[in-house]
């Protein structure tokens, strides 16, 4: 039986799924990660629309003026007031998540952000400190929507397959950053920046339609699943208990090395990507003469190579750790410190290269590298039981970076010049260079001793794999009972 072949037969009612049920909520967790970075980036463009000098008749002549008069100082606060909000709800998100259910959390946040973006044009024009408190507000409710969506996948992604699934869910936000700087720039230009914020807005709410009708928390619940998927992802996912937030082993949690070394990791990558995020608009606007249109296509272009990279190397990394047994803390290892390492040496060459298109080039290297590292699905290796909690900590301190980096770089950069940014971009090369040497020392890819479920029982596998193995992605029943005994603890580690 086929993927599309696959019968569910719950009651008396039978449903042909078109596709298995994990990967329709793969789909689904895609878009919530699109509308949530499209909610994060548009500002990056719709800022230079909103302070650039335009013409505007007034009494017969023409009057030169931005409609929002912000400085580069104001400018910077501004692009990072949404992630002052988001910092203060990762640990939240992490906390919630397990006791309402990822996916109500996810599409509660998702249907508020949407409703504010919306509001944010009239905010604008009321002045900065309204405009800023929406901005932050914004931020706050998608501050919970990363800790909860794993929590969300820590019930539907079996352990041969999470790299997979996973880097498909987080392309979505790199496929919003694409979308906005390409796209942002057009609607600015022929129907006014305050569009940006409302087809944002409205994009936000018609996604929230499908996520609450279709997404359930657990397979258990989804009255569409087919019984073999069923069967199959209940076989192989550990079933952890309810995680409380005083329950989880915080003092084995902040002495663990491989933890600190996925949080290291996921800090110093945010720094570099939340700045191009937020700044690259700005500096490409600061270098060239392009309009408005040519600089967000341009600046989509890292973002771009970054969606294609992400989905091969995860290909390339459940391939090897499934059929060649290459070990889990290997890949790690290799994916994330050779792409810190990359990052790091064309950060630097960008400060030698008086060319645009050298310059540019570099700067696309940096981000598609990043698609290779797998710095947060790290912490499934590590703690899955533990994985939302862990992350609501991670992710508070990657927002903080993104934060920082916007703010000093507007203190940085007053004229625009090339040796302005140039500073910049040193500064993420060497927290790059930090990022890499600190995972190749702690790095790991290994369940914790601290993390382990003593379930008394080992999951049995063979069977539902020989019962159809071209609806699953997984053809060896031996992989999947050693990984499957990995996440349960029942002692049994590859090397």
């Amino acid at each position: 039986m086929a993927d599309g072949d696959a019968v569910s037969n719950q009651g008396d009612v039978q449903h042909v799924t078109a596709i298995p049920r994990r990967y329709v909520l793969v789909i689904l967790s895609l878009f919530a990660l699109f509308i949530c970075s499209v909610h994060r980036v548009n500002l990056s463009i719709a800022i230079v629309a909103m302070t650039t000098n335009h013409s505007a008749p007034t009494n017969g002549t023409k009057i030169y003026h931005p409609d929002i008069d912000w400085g580069s100082e104001e400018q910077g606060v501004a692009l990072a007031s949404f992630f002052y909000g988001a910092c203060m709800t990762q640990m939240l998100g992490g906390i919630l998540a397990p006791i309402i259910g990822g996916g109500r959390l996810v599409g509660t946040a998702i249907f508020i952000g949407s409703v504010l973006n919306i509001m944010m044009p009239y905010f604008a024009k009321m002045g900065f400190v309204p405009f800023i408190v929406v901005r932050i507000l914004s931020g706050i409710s998608q501050g919970v929507v990363f800790p909860a969506i794993h929590e969300l996948w820590s019930h539907w992604a079996p352990p041969l397959e999470n790299t997979k699934m996973l880097s498909i869910t987080y392309s979505g936000s790199y496929l919003g950053t694409v979308g906005s700087m390409g796209l942002c720039g057009i609607i600015a230009t022929h129907l006014g920046w305050s569009w940006i914020f409302y087809i944002s807005g409205f994009l936000g709410l018609l996604w929230c339609v499908f996520w609450f009708l279709i997404v359930r928390e657990d397979p258990s619940l989804d009255r569409f699943i087919s019984q073999q998927e069923l069967k199959y992802l209940t076989s192989n996912i550990q079933k952890c208990h309810k995680t409380k937030f005083s329950d989880a082993p915080w003092g084995s949690i902040f002495t663990s090395g491989p933890v600190w070394a996925s949080i290291v990791s996921c800090l110093t990558e945010s720094y570099t990507y939340y700045l191009l995020m937020t700044q690259l608009p700005i500096y490409l606007h600061d270098v060239t003469d392009f309009n408005l249109e040519d600089v967000g296509f341009l600046a989509a272009m890292p973002y771009l190579a970054m969606t294609i990279t992400a989905q091969f190397s995860s290909v390339v990394v459940d391939y090897l750790r499934s059929k060649y047994h290459v070990t889990t803390t290997k890949v790690r290892k290799i994916t994330t410190c050779g792409a810190y390492l990359t990052q790091a040496i064309v950060l630097v060459l960008i400060g030698y290269i008086d060319s645009l298109v050298a310059s540019l080039t570099c700067i696309v290297i940096t981000l598609a590298v990043s698609g290779c590292s797998c710095f947060t699905i790290n912490f499934f290796d590590l703690a899955p039981q533990y994985a939302s909690l862990i992350i609501g900590v991670s992710t508070t301190l990657n927002h903080i970076a993104g934060l920082i980096g916007p703010t000093v770089t507007g203190f940085i950069v007053h004229e625009g010049t090339a040796a302005e940014w140039h500073i910049v971009f040193y500064i993420a090369a060497g927290l790059a260079s930090f990022g890499c040497i600190f995972y190749a020392i702690f790095g790991s890819g290994e369940i914790q001793p601290w993390a382990i479920q003593n379930t008394g029982s080992t999951v049995k596998v063979e069977n539902t794999i020989a019962e159809d193995p071209a609806l699953y992605t997984i053809n060896e029943a031996y992989e999947v009972e050693v990984e499957s005994r990995e996440y349960i603890g029942t002692g049994t580690h590859k090397d």
